[in-house]
């Protein structure tokens, strides 16, 4: 009775996803795999189902060495998986030849499966650092620039410095209001420790171009412009 209602309720994946586990607890992984590999098509409206679904069978073909079925599980996991860390990207990194891998990264990078910055953080572990410089300068993000600027500053001083001065001009032609003033005038002391920060030069610039802003005038003086 148990075993027929399980099947009458077997599009419900909390169902299936009992008996995936209780087959793995009792190392019956050819059963596993099968009833993965049918959760996989049965769930394959729900990413975040099939992502879990890929992410056992990648442990279970670990576990029992299946090498060649490993390696195209992770290929699935990687190009069709939202990736929230470089987990299993680097796991299929070790199963490639040098010579493999760049082809594949290539295709990583262009694809829609990372999130977050975690395109930011696979060109830093790769020593792609003038492509991250490309990418950071291409989002115009302070927040971005403040996570990248310890790995880029020394590589590109000039350079990140001047996209700092881009973000900076376009965050205060959208500030309206004496916080948004201060924290965008708060980067111009980051400003002087760049060669040539041009930290004077950008708030001369400031108070020319917006001399009505009583706040934000009043908010260089503050800060000693």
């Amino acid at each position: 009775e148990l075993r027929r209602a399980k099947r009458e309720h077997w599009e419900l994946p909390n169902v299936r996803r009992q008996a995936i586990r209780r087959l793995l607890e009792e190392q019956q992984y050819s059963e596993a795999e099968a009833l993965l590999r049918e959760s996989k098509e049965l769930d394959q409206k729900r990413p975040g189902l099939v992502a879990g679904y890929s992410q056992e069978l990648i442990g279970l073909y670990e576990e029992t060495g299946q090498p060649e079925k490993l390696l195209e599980e992770l290929q699935f996991q990687v190009f069709q998986c939202g990736q929230h860390d470089l987990t299993y990207i680097n796991k299929l990194k070790e199963r490639l030849t040098p010579g493999q891998w760049p082809e594949l990264r290539e295709r990583i990078l262009a694809g829609q499966t990372l999130y977050g910055d975690l395109q930011e953080e696979l060109l830093e572990q790769e020593g792609l650092y003038e492509r991250l410089m490309d990418q950071v300068a291409a989002l115009e993000s302070l927040p971005t620039l403040d996570r990248w600027e310890d790995v880029l500053r020394s590589r590109f001083p000039e350079r990140l410095r001047d996209t700092y001065i881009q973000c900076l001009e376009a965050q205060m032609c959208l500030a309206g209001d004496r916080k948004q003033y201060a924290a965008v005038i708060a980067y111009l002391k980051k400003l002087r420790t760049y060669p040539g920060g041009r930290d004077t030069e950008l708030a001369r610039r400031w108070r020319t171009a917006y001399p009505r802003r009583r706040s934000m005038l009043d908010e260089l003086g503050k800060a000693g412009y």
